[in-house]
């Protein structure tokens, strides 16, 4: 997936979090070997919650549904938008999917690969809310190492370049009105 740590160490990058969320995986990874079921889902969870801790939330792809951004582009216009059409953030690949496939590792990670994982599978896109909710139902069975992109092409997403409606030129293209900038006249 994404590379950004290739050619050189995380040393200097890791901080005290990533260390006791690592902490939590090493003793972890030799307890979860023994369960299966509803009890390694304890575990996994427990991963899941010293990840979240350790402030890793995943790489944004800047990418977006074209729903999200027809709603975004509405909300621009001053357009009322349903909860359930608002933008929202989502993980195709879920905290549960990376803490399974990590505890389910023979040996396990060094810390660099384990930082490494996160931040190179925990990923998100933004969507909207109706379709954050019909995704659920698609990653209930999504195994690690198959392809998210494929997943949301099955749900009938179809993701897009995210665009920045902060700039000018961007507003123009989608038939917003620009930005004014600076004080207003009159104003002193």
């Amino acid at each position: 997936m994404l590379d950004y740590f290739a050619g050189f160490t995380l040393g200097k990058y890791i901080n005290v979090k990533h260390e006791k969320a690592y902490s939590v995986y090493k003793f972890l990874h030799g307890k979860a070997k023994k369960y299966e079921g509803k009890d390694l889902v304890y575990w996994i969870r427990m991963l899941e919650c010293a990840v979240d801790e350790a402030g890793i939330k995943g790489t944004d792809l800047k990418l977006i549904s074209v729903k999200a951004l027809e709603s975004k582009i509405k909300q621009a216009r001053g357009e009322s938008v349903s909860n359930l059409d608002k933008e929202s953030l989502e993980h195709p690949i879920t905290y549960r999917v990376l803490a399974k496939h990590c505890l389910n590792q023979d040996e396990p990670l060094s810390m660099d690969d384990f930082i490494s994982f996160w931040l190179d599978n925990l990923v998100f896109v933004t969507v909207t809310s109706r379709q954050n909710f019909i995704l659920k139902d698609f990653q209930k069975n999504f195994k690690f190492g198959d392809c998210w992109k494929k997943m949301y092409k099955r749900a009938g997403i179809v993701l897009v370049d995210d665009v920045d409606l902060r700039n000018n030129d961007t507003r123009m293209e989608y038939g917003l009105k620009p930005i004014q900038r600076g004080r207003k006249k009159g104003i002193k």
